[in-house]
């Protein structure tokens, strides 16, 4: 097989994986990372995906509690420890995938707690926008592991 057919042959793979994934509802966007962390959270956490994927404010809500997702797929070397967040409005659920997908960190902060640390008069930052270091927040990884031993 030469190159243009084996390329052919992996488009033709990933068509028929992305029809599949979005059969499943894990991705509804051509944002998979994002995608995948908020159909991750929602069977970790029972919930519902928001109905826009667009949503700009909230991604999934569990307990009648709305909460906002962020999966990272980063390089293990990088020294980026932090997350863009939008709102201090909803807590954040941080995944932190390993270079095979699998969690290497799940991170949880309570709306309560980011309130305090983006308190109005010490944060200079757009209020748009809020950079959240995960050292920050509270790692609820040992919640999960006993029963998704395969997803660590």
């Amino acid at each position: 097989m030469n190159e243009i057919e084996l390329a052919l042959t992996l488009f033709n793979l990933r068509h028929h994986i992305e029809k599949t994934l979005k059969d499943l509802g894990v991705v509804r966007t051509h944002k998979f990372i994002s995608d995948f962390g908020e159909w991750l959270a929602c069977k970790l956490f029972n919930g519902t995906l928001a109905s826009n994927p667009n949503e700009v404010a909230w991604d999934i809500e569990a307990n009648g509690i709305k909460y906002q997702v962020k999966t990272h797929h980063k390089a293990e070397t990088t020294p980026a420890q932090w997350s863009k967040i939008k709102t201090l409005e909803y807590p954040v659920i941080i995944f932190q995938l390993k270079k095979d997908y699998k969690v290497n960190n799940v991170y949880f902060i309570t709306k309560d707690r980011l309130q305090d640390i983006f308190k109005p008069a010490d944060n200079q930052q757009n209020q748009n926008e809020f950079i959240l270091r995960w050292s920050e927040c509270e790692n609820i990884d040992e919640r999960f592991i006993n029963d998704y031993p395969f997803l660590f």
